[in-house]
């Protein structure tokens, strides 16, 4: 599912609300990439015992969660390979499982900032604007 609409109508609230009820894991962005990077550097530890993590079995866990949700999509003005290539390997491991990803931008604005193929991807299930006024303002 892809969801996208402006700044404070209640996205990011409305998935956290899922994986409270469902199960699973919430990331920005941002949080996804550096987890990544500590799982590539040898440096990320795991919840259970703080074992090192390997990017391969932080990648399988990621694969197995029951809801997914990737939040802030397209929040940085530039997209370089790291961001591109980790955005799009998270999207492919959970195809055909629950996945929710955000971002204030649609998807023709994505395509521009990443390509057709990963957006393509986010348009092939369910996509909703979420519409109204800020409600941190209001």
């Amino acid at each position: 599912m892809f969801v996208y609409g402006s700044t404070g109508v209640g996205k990011t609230c409305a998935a956290l609300c899922l994986v409270d009820w469902s199960g699973g894991s919430y990331y920005t962005c941002n949080e996804l990439l550096s987890v990544v990077s500590q799982a590539q550097k040898g440096t990320l530890r795991g919840k259970q015992y703080g074992a090192k993590l390997s990017e391969e079995a932080l990648w399988e866990e990621w694969a197995r969660m029951p809801l997914f949700i990737l939040d802030e999509l397209g929040s940085r003005e530039k997209v370089g390979d790291f961001v591109y290539n980790t955005t799009k390997q998270l999207i492919d491991i959970r195809a055909g499982r629950p996945l929710i990803v955000i971002s204030n931008l649609d998807l023709p604005t994505l395509a521009k900032l990443y390509d057709d193929r990963l957006t393509s991807r986010l348009a092939a299930g369910t996509v909703v604007e979420v519409l109204g006024a800020d409600r941190r303002l209001t």
